[in-house]
């Protein structure tokens, strides 16, 4: 099951930048995102978005990344 969000060291690793640039993303408004706790959550569909890709391609990058880098973090 493909998660609704991510993380932003997840998102950074996919992107292929480092986290404060996706936390400055954020903070410009350029990025949504919801603050649960102390944890930014980027919803999986901006992402999908971003990349151009199909809804299907996407839930398995997604799959791959989350298997893949922690969930923890930033």
């Amino acid at each position: 099951m493909t998660p609704l969000a991510l993380t932003v060291n997840q998102v950074a690793h996919l992107l292929q930048v480092q986290p404060n640039t996706i936390l400055h993303g954020i903070d410009r408004g350029d990025i949504p995102a919801k603050k649960i706790g102390r944890v930014w959550r980027v919803p999986s569909s901006f992402v999908a978005d971003y990349l151009g890709v199909s809804s299907d391609e996407a839930d398995k990058i997604i799959t791959d990344l989350v298997a893949t880098v922690p969930a923890w973090g930033k």
